[in-house]
C-alpha cells in the first residue's frame, strides 16, 4: 500500500503536470495571439500617426499658402489704393497747373494792358481810346433770325466766317453784338451765324 500511494501521488503529479503543461501551452498560445494582435494594432496606429503627421504638414503648407494669399490680397488692395491716390494726385496737379497757367495768362494780359495804356498815353491816344470805350455802338435787329452756331477757330475773321457760311459781316456783328472783332472775337467762342433763306 505504501507503493500504491506514492504511485498514485506520482500519477496525480504527472497528470496535474500534464494538465498544467496543457494549460501552459494554451496560455502560451493565447499570449502569442494577444501579442500578435497587439503588434498589428501598434503597426496600424503607427500608420495612422504617420498619416496624421502628413495631413498636419499639408495643413501647415495650406495655411502658409492661405496666409500668403491673404498677404497678396492685402498687397493688391494697397496697390490699388496707391494707384487711386496717384490718379487723384495727378488730377489735382493738372487742375493746379491749369489754374497757375490761367493766373499767369491773366497777369500777362493785365501787364500788357498797362503797357499798351502807357504807350497810348505817351503817343497821345489816351483821350481817343477813352472816348471809343465810352461810345457804345447800337446794334441793329436787321438780320435773319435763322442760322447756325459756330465755334470760333484760331485765325478766324468775321469776313472769312461770313464767306464760309454765305452770310454778311454786319449780320454776324449785329446778331452777336461784336463791337471790335479783334477784341470781341475769341477762339472757342460760340457765335450765331445768321443765314438768309435764299
Amino acid at each position: 500500500m505504501q507503493l500504491v500511494f506514492p504511485l498514485s501521488i506520482l500519477l496525480c503529479f504527472i497528470f496535474s503536470s500534464f494538465c498544467f503543461s496543457g494549460n501552459l501551452r494554451a496560455q502560451n498560445q493565447e499570449a502569442r495571439a494577444l501579442v500578435a494582435d497587439l503588434s498589428q494594432d501598434i503597426a496600424l496606429m503607427d500608420r495612422q500617426i504617420r498619416s496624421l503627421s502628413l495631413e498636419i504638414e499639408i495643413l501647415k503648407d495650406n495655411q502658409a499658402e492661405t496666409s500668403n494669399r491673404s498677404s497678396l490680397r492685402a498687397l493688391e488692395m494697397k496697390l490699388n489704393q496707391m494707384s487711386n491716390d496717384l490718379n487723384a494726385l495727378k488730377i489735382a496737379v493738372s487742375a493746379q497747373e491749369k489754374r497757375i497757367k490761367q493766373a499767369v495768362l491773366d497777369e500777362v494780359a493785365k501787364q500788357m494792358n498797362v503797357y499798351v495804356s502807357n504807350i497810348n498815353s505817351q503817343l497821345g491816344y489816351a483821350n481817343n481810346s477813352d472816348n471809343k470805350r465810352d461810345v457804345k455802338e447800337v446794334f441793329s435787329d436787321n438780320y435773319p433770325k435763322s442760322g447756325v452756331s459756330y465755334e470760333v477757330q484760331s485765325g478766324d475773321t468775321l469776313s472769312q466766317i461770313a464767306v464760309q457760311f454765305g452770310s454778311r459781316v454786319e449780320y454776324i456783328q449785329n446778331a452777336n453784338q461784336i463791337n471790335d472783332p479783334a477784341r470781341d472775337l475769341r477762339v472757342g467762342d460760340i457765335i450765331f451765324i445768321p443765314l438768309t433763306e435764299e
